[in-house]
This record gives C-alpha cells, sequence and structure tokens, in this order.
C-alpha cells in the first residue's frame, strides 16, 4: 500500500481501515460485496469462474484492495440462497393471494445451444388491483422431448 502506514480492523464481516496520521477511514462490508457480486453474476449471466479471472480480480483490487474476493462455491451459495429466499417470497405473495391465479408456460429453443427451456408463470392481480406475475418454474428441457411434445400441439 505505497509505504503508508495502515490500521485494519475485522470484526466479523466488517472491515475498517484506518490511515495512520490522517483522518480517512473505508468500511468495506464483505458480506454486502459478496451479495452485490452475486446479484451482478446472475443479473448479467456472468460465469461463476468470473471470480478467478485474474483481469477482474486486478479490477477489483484497484477498486478497493482489502475487498476479500469470495470463492465460485461461496458465490454459488450466496447465489442459491439468494434464490431460496425469493422462493420464499413468491410462495408467501401466491398463498396470500385470495384470488384466481392462472397459469401459463412457454416453451423455446436457443439456437446457438441447441437447448430448449420451458418457464411456467403464474398471473395473478393483487390486493391494488395490479397484474402480477412470477415465474414459478423454470427447466431445461433437452431438444429431443421439446421436439416430441410440439408435435402434438
Amino acid at each position: 500500500m505505497s509505504g503508508k502506514q495502515y490500521v485494519t480492523i475485522a470484526i466479523e464481516s466488517l472491515v475498517v481501515i484506518l490511515r495512520m496520521g490522517q483522518s480517512i477511514c473505508t468500511i468495506i462490508w464483505q458480506d454486502v460485496g459478496w451479495r452485490e457480486l452475486a446479484k451482478m453474476i446472475i443479473l448479467h449471466e456472468y460465469p461463476l469462474s468470473i471470480v478467478d479471472h485474474e483481469e477482474f480480480r486486478i479490477y477489483c483490487d484497484t477498486l478497493q484492495p482489502m475487498f476479500d474476493m469470495p470463492s465460485r462455491n461461496i458465490v454459488k451459495e450466496d447465489i442459491l440462497d439468494m434464490f431460496e429466499k425469493e422462493n420464499e417470497k413468491t410462495l408467501s405473495k401466491l398463498e396470500a393471494n385470495e384470488g384466481r391465479i392462472a397459469i401459463t408456460t412457454d416453451m423455446w429453443t436457443v439456437d446457438h445451444q441447441n437447448r430448449g427451456y420451458m418457464a411456467v408463470t403464474a398471473h395473478y392481480i393483487d390486493d391494488e388491483w395490479i397484474l402480477q406475475k412470477c415465474i414459478i418454474r423454470f427447466e431445461y428441457v433437452t431438444t429431443h422431448i421439446l421436439v416430441m411434445s410440439l408435435r402434438h400441439v
């Protein structure tokens, strides 16, 4: 850190960095950083291996040298935890709904991957009369099964 003196205090997932002799204080919330990294990976469909990419690590290190980059497994666990929480929220919203729920399905293929997918979506009107929708199931479908099922439509 370029010859300057720093004091690092770690309290659970909080890291506080004090630069000696100056009134500068940097606070790093490791768990918040890890959660935001997981959200970025989900939203932009980055591979979990991005945390191992040397240039990505260098970039993060230039922004905050004290940030502890999580492993692929930790990112995977964070993503699965986020999924479970969102799934619980969705189920509680559907259970709390007093009206009817319409279920729709959509199937498609991705040409360059030769893969098929199916999504099952629940649609309902909430208490404020706003149409809501949520994906309740998303599945990979082998192309053979997809072709066979579409022949009967």
